[in-house]
């Protein structure tokens, strides 16, 4: 979600309306010209009157023409200040895990995946906007051999990449189960709380030196490019980046049976969730016979971009706006 607001607002800046972020200031270092951020304390509970009139004060001083809110908490937040607002407020909603029923309240909820849109069947106005990125550098093969050797990955390893959090929802733990039945180097990529475990897990199950566990990347994005396959294992996600940037780069990829991937790759590229056996079937049957993405790439790479999504964020902030404030939205 973070990723996500920063370079929606940086996008929105460039293409030159005033964009005012109401958060913590570790976003700081983040954005761009154009982006204001005022430094706002959200640690009280979202039902605290002090924290309800803090924002509600802060709101009317900037006196915004949209009000755009990322995360459960601020859009509760900003729900329940409705009648004091009347201006068109917009939520995007990047995960559930409950029905959320003060989105009611919205003018309009985006869903970052046609799933979330679903779950949202309850609350008017949801439409889908994927998430985008900037196209990301296609690196050389050259290059790609060197970053394999940086890590004593051998040259002619099949290599699966997986990328992101070690936490148990990434299903980190069922992919290491899967790799015993295939062959192959496995390149984590990321940190987290459960890299210790899953260290010992790799350990116990005899494929410790076909992982390499390379805790958190600034290169993450190029590193994923050497693979010969992406492995996403998640047992639950709202929008998966790693997906996106996998197509991006030109990437093979293949996943458990959530969002985004589930909705652009075809069946025989999904496994159910959960399920170490089912993952190893599919990482077995697509080193066996890949399947062809390139259509899948292509249309990907002219469709989910971050200027796409910023265009299509723009257009639904002019469609919520009056006729006579359609040029410069705040957000």
């Amino acid at each position: 979600m973070e990723k996500h607001v920063i370079e929606l607002s940086n996008a929105l800046a460039a293409a030159g309306h005033e964009v005012v972020l109401l958060t913590d200031p570790s976003y700081a270092p983040f954005i761009q010209e154009g982006v204001e951020l005022i430094p706002f304390n959200y640690q009280r509970s979202r039902y605290s009157p002090r924290l309800l009139f803090s924002l509600l004060k802060a709101l009317r001083k900037l006196d915004p023409e949209i009000i755009h809110c990322h995360g459960s908490k601020a859009a509760q937040l900003v729900s329940t200040l409705d009648s004091a607002l009347h201006v068109p407020m917009v939520a995007t909603v990047h995960g559930i895990k409950k029905r959320l029923k003060f989105l009611r309240r919205f003018d309009a909820v985006i869903g970052v995946s046609k799933h979330i849109t679903r779950m949202l069947s309850h609350t008017p106005n949801a439409v889908t906007i994927y998430n985008g990125i900037r196209t990301p550098e296609i690196i050389s093969r050259s290059e790609q051999a060197r970053l394999k050797q940086s890590l004593s990955i051998a040259p002619d390893d099949f290599l699966w990449v997986a990328v992101g959090r070690l936490a148990p929802v990434k299903g980190f733990d069922l992919l290491l189960e899967a790799m015993p039945q295939v062959d192959g180097h496995l390149l984590l990529l990321g940190d987290g709380p459960e890299r210790a475990s899953l260290e010992a897990q790799a350990e116990s199950l005899g494929i410790r030196p076909r992982i390499t566990f390379a805790g958190h990347r600034d290169d993450a994005q190029r590193l994923l490019q050497c693979a010969d396959q992406v492995v996403i294992s998640s047992l639950r996600e709202g929008f998966s980046y790693v997906f996106l940037e996998a197509m991006l780069t030109r990437t093979p990829v293949i996943s458990t049976d959530v969002p985004v991937a589930n909705e652009i790759l075809p069946p025989e590229l999904i496994c159910k969730t959960g399920s170490s056996d089912a993952l190893a079937a599919l990482m077995q049957r697509v080193q066996r016979s890949p399947v062809d993405l390139t259509g899948i790439m292509t249309d990907c790479a002219e469709h989910m971009t971050l200027d796409n999504m910023a265009r299509s964020v723009q257009e639904l902030y002019r469609h919520l706006l009056p006729q006579d404030k359609q040029q410069a939205p705040h957000e």
